[in-house]
């Protein structure tokens, strides 16, 4: 017989992203709490009645000081956790404003797109991938 799969909890993440006056692309990563100091995109679960796209848009705010336009869906992965998986929906994010204050023990980093796939933690690889495909498609339509 086999075991029951585990769980699955739909969570929602975002990749904020800006342009410089230069017009280059930067994105903006925040330190995961566990482990600390590994560079991940803001992400977290969608509370009943909210869409896996304002979750993206309150969990930025919150983890990030950071008010974003949510844009089309990136990829989705899936983190396994102890006891369930954590299914997450990426969605590009344009920063619109910035708020004082954001979640206590973050940290902030905007990096270039030739940086990004470097410094992200390897579980956000794709996702990685493909902000920049998405932002190099927005800057050859301009």
């Amino acid at each position: 017989m086999k075991p029951n799969p585990l769980p699955i909890k739909i969570n929602a993440g975002i990749v904020p992203y800006r342009f410089r006056a230069d017009g280059t692309a930067e994105v903006l990563l925040i330190t995961a709490l566990n482990p600390a100091q590994s560079w991940i995109f803001p992400m977290g679960t969608v509370d009943a009645g909210e869409t896996p796209q304002q979750a993206a848009a309150r969990e930025c705010a919150e983890e990030s000081g950071y008010i974003v336009k949510v844009g089309p869906q990136l990829t989705i992965i899936d983190l396994p956790k102890h006891t369930d998986i954590h299914r997450v929906i990426f969605f590009a994010g344009e920063v619109t404003d910035e708020e004082q204050e954001y979640e206590y023990g973050r940290q902030r980093l905007w990096v270039s797109l030739v940086d990004l796939p470097h410094i992200v933690t390897d579980v956000n690889k794709s996702v990685a991938d493909e902000i920049v495909w998405y932002i190099n498609d927005l800057i050859k339509e301009q």
